[in-house]
């Protein structure tokens, strides 16, 4: 996926469980419709505890965000139709400066303990 967004194509390889193909639709379809900054995968696939049946969590960093319940909406219909347990978090980077550090967030757990599995490179 590179071009007007400077996004990298991702490696299945990259993404936790034996779902790759799966996952990897799911981060295209979010950086193809968002063109987030970074997309992190957070939780059981991390920490290597993800069952066959566990879903994905996914922290979509975008470079700003006016409404996040739009944004959720927006996401989680762009991954409509891939038969896949989905978490998605949209976040943006004033979301992060204001409660990236606050314990006991699951932003701030994702942020410290998730995987990079995209990155944009513009």
């Amino acid at each position: 996926m590179t071009g007007e967004t400077g996004a990298e194509p991702v490696d299945p390889g990259r993404l936790a469980g034996q779902r790759g193909a799966l996952d990897a639709l799911v981060v295209e379809r979010l950086v193809r419709e968002f063109q987030p900054l970074q997309i992190l995968l957070f939780g059981s696939p991390v920490r290597d505890e993800a069952g066959p049946d566990g879903d994905v969590d996914l922290l979509v960093v975008l470079p700003r965000m006016e409404d996040k319940r739009q944004a959720l909406v927006a996401m989680l219909r762009a991954v409509n139709g891939i038969p896949l347990p989905l978490d998605v978090i949209p976040t943006d980077l004033d979301e992060i400066a204001r409660r990236g550090h606050v314990v006991g967030t699951v932003l701030r757990a994702a942020l410290r303990k998730g995987k990079i599995i995209y990155e944009r490179t513009d």
